[in-house]
């Protein structure tokens, strides 16, 4: 079996992963928007945001910061360590 093929109809390449032909897509590249533009733009406008406090961190981030003061905390502890010694 060929490990890539090309499909004529489609414009496709496939790619054989185990017993299966996958497509071999990509995502178009999607322009960066700067917040900060919106940030001045409404600032230019007189528009303000109301902020009713119940922004929530994603729990993803929560995690880093716990593996973050861990890493911290290790270190220190390491530190303490061979000052005392």
């Amino acid at each position: 079996m060929e490990k890539r093929i090309y499909d004529k109809k489609t414009g496709i390449h496939y790619e054989l992963q185990g017993d299966y032909y996958l497509p071999c897509l990509e995502l178009p590249k999607q322009p960066k928007v700067e917040i900060e533009i919106w940030g001045k733009r409404h600032l230019r406008h007189g528009i303000e945001w109301e902020q009713k406090g119940e922004h929530k961190e994603h729990l993803s981030v929560l995690e880093f910061k716990r593996e973050k003061r861990k890493e911290e905390l290790a270190e220190l502890e390491q530190t303490i360590e061979r000052v005392q010694q």
